[in-house]
């Protein structure tokens, strides 16, 4: 393990740390007078709400031009996150690769 990948871990587990902070500081101020909802009622319905508006963007493709431009630009980061993905595990593990996916 080199220099580079102790300094990388260091850094990032000091980012992780402060991430998680922010959220926790982030939900009590979300959760501050609400009352608790039933949120577990219809987990089937929910998720194909979710893939459907979510990931599919069918909300969006309502407008042809608009709507496709939109969703090549969603698939466009959805496939960046594969490389960023990559970035951070090779800062754990050098030799460590996504080449059988082919080019990201």
């Amino acid at each position: 393990m080199d220099l580079k990948n102790i300094i990388f871990i260091f850094v990032f587990i000091l980012s992780v740390g402060f991430f998680v902070y922010s959220l926790n500081k982030f939900y009590e101020y979300m959760t501050v007078g609400l009352k608790k909802d039933d949120r577990f009622d219809r987990v089937s319905n929910r998720l194909y709400r979710v893939w459907k508006i979510a990931f599919a963007q069918t909300k969006l493709l309502r407008d042809p031009k608009a709507g496709i431009l939109h969703l090549v630009i969603f698939w466009g980061f959805i496939l960046f996150l594969f490389a960023v993905a990559e970035a951070i595990i090779q800062g754990f593990y050098s030799p460590f690769s996504l080449q059988f996916a082919g080019p990201i």
